[in-house]
């Protein structure tokens, strides 16, 4: 009895683990989802003008063919000095300046207050860390502080342990440059082309491209993988069942799953090559020079990115990629064990089970659709799937080890 409860609880905490390493996975993906259609431009020094952004967000809004629906500028000054005059405190920390729609560069679900509107030349929203230490507490919204004798109001705290303050730029200020630049585009196509067509029309300085778009795709593709790695198993186990039975109607539905299988390739992961910049395709895939060359380019612009200074935007993308790389790993492990471990029944139990899958699938995602929440069919499909599999599984080794008692 002691060796069967030990086995149990190895399968709930492994069980447990995947599920739990895969959702944080998925959570993280959803977040970084909201970038795929951002680029950045990034610059070594103060090179982009107020002026400039103000051409670039009073020209697209009155186009007829828009390129883009979103702009924010910035630049970030480090060693300022923050003083909380009541309680006798300063500190030192980064200074974020901002021109254009703040809600694209900080994650509002770690705000805690409001944002700053356009043209709140008088608010701040502050970080967790500043909060803690000007004022020993985070309940400060409404709060007072100065910068070179300049009075802000802290409207918004950030939940970040960095020590960074954000003000919005005087939009009359004739000397206000920037050093980085987020467009969020229209349409996910080619983005690296819609970017050099707007360099070109407003003139905007030659800087280095962060394409937050090609990697935000990339790593929310990955938390796929681990789904898709126990669906193809499930899908082989039954295959080599119908191969042994040569039933007719079973490869039928099989040719059903395979079909969705290929849907499903061809849903998430041709697209994906659609949306990859016009310099990364070759005119033939063998051309190793092309190869070699993308290779090399791609290394000096990662080189550039690295060398310029961390803003505060970036330790939250970098957070969430983490967050994500982690998980991900965690939930091929796992899988790799479970599968391992997995002693499917080659006969007509393992074929009910996956068609009780695909129903339970299909039915959650028609739940979701019914509260009015958005669902990528494919991509739930081939989440709720692998997520009910392990479910039966578990239940399944429960009832068995039980029954030996």
């Amino acid at each position: 009895m002691m060796r069967a409860n030990k086995r149990i609880l190895s399968y709930i905490c492994l069980v447990g683990v995947i599920l739990m390493a895969w959702s944080v996975g998925l959570s993280n993906a959803q977040k970084l989802l909201r970038l795929e259609e951002t680029v950045e431009l990034r610059y070594t020094a103060d090179r982009l003008t107020l002026d400039q952004v103000k051409e670039v967000e009073k020209g697209e809004t009155e186009s007829e063919n828009k390129l883009i629906k979103g702009v924010v500028a910035w630049k970030q000054t480090s060693k300022q000095t923050f003083k909380n005059e009541e309680l006798e405190k300063s500190i030192e920390g980064d200074l974020l300046e901002v021109y254009g729609q703040l809600t694209l560069l900080l994650p509002q679900d770690k705000l805690i207050g409001q944002n700053l509107y356009k043209g709140d030349s008088e608010g701040a929203i502050i970080t967790k860390g500043v909060a803690e230490q000007l004022w020993g507490s985070t309940d400060v919204v409404g709060k007072t502080f100065k910068h070179e004798e300049r009075e802000y109001v802290v409207r918004g705290i950030l939940q970040d342990a960095t020590k960074s303050i954000v003000v919005q730029v005087n939009e009359k200020s004739k000397d206000a440059q920037f050093s980085a630049l987020r467009l969020v585009m229209m349409e996910q196509g080619n983005i690296e082309e819609h970017l050099n067509t707007l360099r070109s029309k407003y003139s905007l300085p030659e800087g280095i491209v962060n394409n937050l778009s090609l990697k935000s795709i990339g790593l929310s593709n990955l938390v796929l993988l681990p789904g898709g790695l126990l669906g193809t198993y499930v899908l082989l186990k039954l295959y080599y069942f119908i191969y042994k039975t040569h039933r007719y109607w079973v490869s039928a539905l099989l040719l059903g799953l395979i079909a969705i299988c290929t849907t499903w390739m061809m849903s998430e992961l041709v697209p994906f090559t659609f949306q990859l910049p016009a310099y990364m395709i070759p005119n033939q895939w063998s051309d190793i020079e092309f190869w070699s060359n993308l290779v090399n380019k791609i290394g000096e612009n990662k080189a550039m990115l690295d060398a310029l200074p961390s803003y505060l935007p970036d330790y939250w993308y970098q957070t969430l990629q983490t967050n994500l790389i982690i998980s991900f790993t965690l939930t091929m492990v796992g899988i790799m064990l479970f599968i391992k471990k997995m002693k499917l029944n080659t006969g007509k139990e393992l074929f009910v089970r996956v068609l009780l899958a695909i129903v339970i699938s299909f039915v959650s995602i028609l739940v979701m659709y019914g509260i009015g929440e958005e669902v990528g069919v494919i991509r739930a499909f081939w989440v709720v799937i692998p997520m009910y599999l392990v479910i039966d599984f578990l239940i399944t080794k429960w009832k068995t080890l039980f029954e030996i008692q």
